[in-house]
């Protein structure tokens, strides 16, 4: 489990699974607005692999969340 996950679990926690997925699609945005903006410190070399393996797992919680939910119908 990653960094990115134990943040998602406080969400879900503090705001429910759907409010976890809107704060994960809206961290998603900013994280790839990040790496992509040369002003941001995300876009650094020294940053951004760990924004990109932020990215990742952001995606996989979020297609894991909506496969789980599709499960639940």
């Amino acid at each position: 489990m990653g960094r990115e996950t134990d943040r998602i679990g406080f969400v879900v926690e503090r705001d429910g699974i759907e409010g976890a997925r809107e704060w994960v699609k809206c961290t998603l945005q900013i994280y790839r607005s990040a790496i992509d903006n040369p002003k941001s410190h995300a876009s650094k070399p020294e940053y951004r692999a760990q924004f990109e393996d932020a990215i990742r797992e952001l995606e996989a919680w979020l297609l894991g969340s909506d496969v789980g939910e599709k499960r639940r119908r």
